[in-house]
């Protein structure tokens, strides 16, 4: 599959750790524990959550026990590592994981990580996956991605899978239809 060039910087994507990556690597201070459907413990520390998701903020406003625990059993050990990874400023963490990285920001609120799955989700388009993030672009309603998907639609339909096409919501097929250029 293509890979988009990244737009991290450069001194990002570097062996250098950074400090937040240092402090997700060390458990000793973590107040959060995500708990996986098969008991699997990954942890985390609040101020770095809330920071960037209100829906963490309710989640440890709500509860009066330390560490915070937090069951995921629809996710991967993998997704929420790699979710996390990129939260705590290593920002590879993510590269070949967007769509399950996305479905994790998208239920935990977290819009940094959203912005940069969509973004991904934009420079990779292209015919034999159009028919996922065109989808994925009606449901979260994201203008510039329905755009790309549309644009893609048009312009390589003989190459896109006619099966997956007949199958797609009529609100899309009716925008494909009239899109203009």
């Amino acid at each position: 599959m293509y890979r988009p060039e990244s737009v991290i910087p450069t001194q990002i994507l570097s062996n250098e750790t950074t400090l937040l990556h240092k402090i997700r690597s060390n458990n000793h201070y973590a107040d959060v524990y995500f708990i996986t459907s098969n008991g699997k413990k990954i942890s985390a520390h609040r101020n770095i959550l809330a920071a960037y998701s209100d829906i963490f903020v309710q989640i440890f406003d709500k509860t009066s026990e330390i560490p915070v625990q937090i069951h995921v059993n629809v996710f991967t050990v993998d997704t929420i590592q790699s979710a996390l990874d990129y939260l705590y400023d290593k920002f590879d963490a993510i590269n070949g994981k967007e769509k399950e990285a996305f479905k994790f920001a998208v239920k935990f609120g977290i819009q940094h990580l959203i912005d940069a799955c969509v973004s991904f989700f934009k420079d990779s388009i292209n015919p034999t996956n159009v028919y996922e993030f065109i989808q994925i672009a009606y449901s979260n309603n994201f203008d510039e991605l329905k755009q790309k998907c549309l644009q893609i639609l048009v312009q390589k339909k003989e190459e896109i899978d006619p099966t997956k096409i007949a199958k797609l919501p009529s609100n899309i097929l009716f925008d494909a239809f009239f899109f203009k250029m």
